[in-house]
């Protein structure tokens, strides 16, 4: 109790002005000094000495900062990265491509066991949240939202978004992992096949209010979308190809963060967001994750992904298939709705 106390103290000292410290201290000290405070510590503590309890603050911090909470997820709780242009990339699809790779490199190393834990001074930090990062969707629900995974073996496909338009495609292929050269040309094909098309752009409702989203939600299934919710939020990860330009700073921020809000799925804690101009980035989904798991995966995926030396003398064609909703005049009007917002 001193030691939290003290740091509650020492956390106002650049917020507020002299006179209202001093208050702040003698309140703080009052409390100290009363059987509330002495209580309250207790109970913490024997919140934290139950066994059945992993930690005593996790379950209260992802209820009251995430799961619970209602507002959209875009601006209020996902954040993004811009990443440096890329020399060796020339193309949207080529550099995406090599994206994918690099995520599905550092993806298997959590799947055998071989990504060591990151450290500090004082030891190795919780591993536990990479359990999050693939294979994983937030869910809305009323009152609060809750975490769904599905199992690495078997799943091994990606989302792509191309003008509000879903495409799913299974990394491999007659038993064998795809090469970034024949990803890149069933980008293209996924590119040509969506762009010139217009459909309702249902990934806007993961943008909305999450007891609208919920609600939102369960009349997609009930227009027979289950599949198609299921095949997204089991996918390992998603990669939306922005039809956009981005050209300042500014420009470029907006596009890695939300875009226009069509090519997007915002419930996925791993988004990875290429542009037409080949400029790229990160979006992230933060209810399970912090910074600290995506930041090692993107700094692995920009500085240990290989660039192809040479082309497949006869790349496979690769199979892919379209994620198709079905929009009843409900769910066209929540759309609606929420692309207002």
């Amino acid at each position: 109790l001193p030691s939290t106390l003290a740091k509650y103290c020492e956390s106002l000292e650049p917020l507020l002005p002299t006179d209202k410290l001093a208050y702040s201290h003698r309140v703080i000290k009052e409390f100290a000094l009363s059987s509330q405070a002495h209580e309250l510590q207790r109970r913490l503590e024997a919140r934290a000495a139950n066994p059945a309890c992993a930690n005593w603050l996790e379950q209260w911090w992802n209820e009251l900062s995430y799961m619970g909470y209602r507002d959209p997820v875009i601006p209020y709780v996902s954040y993004h990265y811009s990443f440096n242009d890329d020399p060796l990339c020339s193309r949207p699809n080529q550099r995406a491509a090599k994206l994918i790779c690099g995520a599905m490199l550092f993806r298997q190393t959590i799947v055998d066991g071989s990504l060591p834990p990151e450290t500090t001074k004082t030891g190795a930090l919780c591993s536990y949240s990479y359990n999050f990062m693939f294979n994983a969707c937030r869910i809305p629900r009323k009152p609060s939202d809750y975490c769904r995974t599905a199992a690495y073996t078997g799943n091994e496909t990606v989302v792509v978004i191309r003008n509000a338009q879903f495409f799913l495609l299974s990394l491999i292929q007659d038993g064998e992992l795809l090469t970034q050269q024949e990803i890149e040309l069933v980008l293209d094909r996924i590119v040509a096949q969506a762009d010139g098309v217009d459909v309702v752009p249902v990934g806007v409702l993961t943008a909305d209010n999450r007891d609208a989203w919920a609600e939102n939600r369960c009349r997609l299934i009930a227009a027979g979308n289950a599949a198609a919710l299921d095949a997204i939020e089991s996918s390992a990860f998603v990669v939306a190809l922005e039809r956009c330009h981005p050209a300042t700073r500014e420009e470029f921020s907006h596009a890695v963060w939300h875009g226009d809000g069509r090519s997007r799925w915002f419930d996925k804690p791993c988004q990875f967001v290429v542009c037409d101009n080949v400029r790229a980035g990160f979006c992230g989904e933060h209810s399970m994750m912090d910074g600290t798991p995506t930041l090692r995966l993107v700094e692995s995926v920009i500085e240990n992904t290989p660039h192809p030396t040479t082309s497949l003398s006869s790349p496979r064609r690769c199979k892919f298939d379209q994620i198709r909703f079905r929009t009843p005049p409900a769910v066209v009007a929540a759309v609606g709705s929420a692309a207002r917002l």
